[in-house]
């Protein structure tokens, strides 16, 4: 352990450089870093978290989610309950019921206190049942109120529940609340006199601006329960709003009225206050992404439409193209050079800024032991997990500097390629290159191979947006040219083209949108071969079923790439299409009339039951004695919800264990679609409905409550329970 000691003075640059990394805090995200570059092992990661975290450190978070989620599963229950028994039930029963709820609730909030995990989520779920209540009142007396007032006076009535609460997720379920009940009140009471609809998303931007700027003020004076994902939330909210005009305005700008223009203007305003606070004061790279995304849109419809005045459609298409890859590059290297900024800054300036791609767990080193990064090190040394070449090759990684692109900075490059490919893909067609079989096939196969040479030999940002571009779009040729020449079933032939395409220039491409959009977009189409009935193996439903079936076993299994140590950096976008991938397979299979593929219930318990083995085991003497309960739980779920449901549980569960933000993300945005799409499914009745997201909650309350009880058998101290 050469390098584990005090540099003497007068000492070189290097050296010097090496003794600050040894002072370093070790932080979960500078423990991730040497994983992903292999210095860590697996177990040697899990070790090094139990040092900085302490022993079950997973745990506070997933006990939130568990209870969170299981209030939302349950609330939505109770919706489909009323919806299926209307007609049924006597007026005063169903206020009777309603009012049950909120008052048992209020009553837990008051136990366990508001301040309380418990007492927030009860108090949520009261603030809920609220609505609830109004709406049935409404429809048992037929009052005649307008929609809008429902949701002021849901708003007005659970105001000091939301203040007194301190809580970030009701305070957004507030805004929305707020945010409806004034869209509401423009279209039943304004639109009727004529006013410009402009004025409303002005307003609507203020309102988010407003809670913005409110959460930024507070926390400046000490406010700490105001997370940073409130702040990007809002931010987004804003943003989109006040730009929704400019389209108009871009659309016909001699139509255009002088309430498009003020918003114009308000957007204007709000990106120099974002810039001034959140590159200047406070970085946040997130919210600096946010606005650039804004402009890049913006710009691009402004070069669309200035094009489309030329009158060649081919040159409109193609010349908008490239304006678009230029627009976005500009936008990625000015974004890369601020992060690339923000990370020589120090570690209290970078905190929150977004450049370590963890925004949902920006705070959660603040509550940990501060163990220095040489004290880690010699721990893991005398425990076996590091020799002394790889303690020289974590400070090595530890001091060479970071340039890699957050993930919402590689969206924004995936989305300029993605419409640049489809502009390019235009203008081929208007060509008339479609009609070619044999031409499309080589003009592909080219293009894929031009791309792939420019992504790898060059460096400039937009030589390499036009290669990833380029690739895109000699993707779909070559799929398209396939079908064209061999007179092949569509869904069939193109996907086996893509991913023959896929497979042979995977490796090839440096580029991770690439890699990531490549087999997203294999997946995509094979997902509709899959559904394709009236060819795929003769269009029979149990053919389907299983063809269903099989393609979520293989995603499934795919998305164990995205934790491989072999090639991480090259089998990891695979891994994350595959997780995107398999939850679209999923919300493909709710439509109507679609056969479902019940073995995927059971592969997807298991893949719980594994995922929650994977926490278990970072205490290993009690998995055994959960391992039963755990199964049976597992089960139960399966045979009660459905394998959307399951899936996003799982996938924020993993995402978790395994810090890894994307997949969390997937997991929160996919539950609540799965339960809609879930409510609107004809070929299940609301009561089979009602009971399966009933007993969906109860199942992960009961999981809470187990693991719970066996982790204060452990008897940690309240500093090592914490995340």
């Amino acid at each position: 352990m050469s390098n584990l000691h005090d540099n003497p003075d007068g000492s070189s640059p290097e050296s010097d450089a090496l003794v600050a990394a040894q002072n370093l805090a070790a932080t979960s995200q500078l423990i991730d870093r040497l994983y992903s570059a292999g210095v860590l092992s697996g177990t040697g990661r899990v070790a090094a978290m139990n040092i900085v975290n302490g022993p079950l450190a997973w745990w506070p978070w997933v006990e939130k989610a568990l209870l969170f989620l299981g209030l939302a599963l349950t609330l939505s229950g109770v919706v489909c309950f009323f919806a299926w028994n209307w007609d049924a039930l006597p007026g005063l029963a169903k206020l009777a019921i309603v009012q049950a709820g909120i008052v048992g609730c209020c009553v837990v909030a008051c136990q366990k206190k508001i301040a309380t995990l418990p007492g927030k989520a009860a108090i949520t779920g009261a603030a809920v049942l609220v609505g609830v209540f109004l709406a049935v009142f409404g429809q048992v007396y037929q009052t005649g109120a307008d929609a809008y007032q429902l949701f002021v006076g849901w708003a007005l009535l659970i105001l000091p529940w939301v203040v007194m609460s301190r809580f970030a997720g009701l305070w957004i379920l507030w805004l929305a609340i707020v945010n409806v009940g004034v869209s509401l009140f423009w279209e039943q009471r304004i639109d009727a006199r004529g006013i410009d609809s402009e004025w409303l998303l002005l307003i609507l931007g203020l309102l988010n601006g407003l809670a913005a700027a409110f959460r930024e003020v507070v926390t400046e004076r000490g406010c700490v329960w105001l997370p940073i994902w409130f702040r990007r939330v809002t931010v987004a909210a804003t943003l989109a709003t006040l730009a929704a005009p400019a389209f108009s305005i871009i659309a016909d700008f001699s139509r255009t009225g002088s309430a498009a223009w003020v918003c114009v203007v308000a957007l204007l305003i709000a990106l120099a206050i974002l810039y001034w606070q959140f590159r200047l004061r406070t970085p946040d790279l997130f919210v600096l992404t946010s606005g650039a995304t804004t402009v890049t849109v913006l710009a691009c419809a402004g070069v669309i439409r200035t094009l489309m005045e030329v009158g060649d459609e081919a040159i409109v298409f193609f010349g908008s193209g490239l304006a678009i890859l230029g627009i976005v590059a500009v936008m990625t290297r000015w974004l890369m050079s601020v992060a690339r900024n923000i990370r020589q800054q120090s570690p209290e300036t970078r905190k929150d800024s977004g450049v370590d791609d963890e925004p949902f767990n920006a705070s959660s080193d603040s509550a940990t032991q501060q163990v220095p990064l040489k004290e880690l090190l010699s721990q893991l040394s005398v425990d076996d997990e590091l020799s002394d070449q790889e303690i020289d090759s974590a400070l090595t990684v530890v001091v060479t500097p970071e340039d890699h692109a957050p993930w919402f900075v590689q969206a924004l490059i995936g989305f300029g390629a993605w419409l640049s490919c489809s502009l390019f893909l235009g203008s081929l067609a208007i060509a008339g290159l479609f009609d070619e079989g044999m031409a499309s096939v080589a003009v592909g196969v080219c293009l894929l191979a031009a791309g792939a040479a420019v992504d790898r030999f060059t460096n400039g940002s937009f030589t390499r947006q036009l290669g990833l571009a380029a690739g895109l779009t000699g993707l779909v040729l070559t799929g398209i040219g396939i079908i064209e020449t061999t007179h092949a079933n569509e869904a069939s032939g193109i996907t086996i083209a893509i991913a023959l395409a896929t497979t042979v220039f995977y490796v090839p491409y440096r580029s991770e949108p690439f890699r990531f959009l490549s087999c997203l977009t294999t997946v995509t189409v094979a997902t509709v071969w899959a559904l394709d009935k009236p060819s795929t193996m003769g269009g029979d439903e149990m053919s389907i079923a299983w063809g269903l079936f099989s393609l979520i076993l293989v995603e499934t299994l795919g998305v164990g790439l995205i934790f491989t140590r072999f090639q991480k950096r090259i089998l990891q976008p695979a891994g994350y299409a595959m997780a995107v991938g398999l939850l679209g397979t999923l919300l493909a299979t709710q439509f109507p009339h679609t056969p479902q593929a019940w073995p995927s219930v059971i592969l997807l318990a298991m893949a719980l039951v594994w995922t929650i083995r994977k926490a278990w085991t970072a205490d290993s003497s009690r998995w055994k004695e959960g391992l039963a309960v755990t199964v049976a739980g597992t089960g139960l779920l399966a045979a009660l919800s459905v394998p959307g449901i399951i899936a996003a549980v799982g996938t924020i569960l993993l995402g978790h264990l395994e810090r890894n933000s994307v997949l969390k993300r997937l997991g929160i945005l996919f539950l609540p679609v799965f339960i809609a799409s879930y409510y609107y499914n004809l070929d299940t009745s609301l009561l089979l409905k009602s009971l399966a997201l009933i007993g969906s909650g109860l199942i992960l309350w009961a999981a809470r409550w187990y693991f719970k009880r066996h982790i204060q058998k452990a008897e940690l101290t309240t500093t090592e329970a914490r995340p």
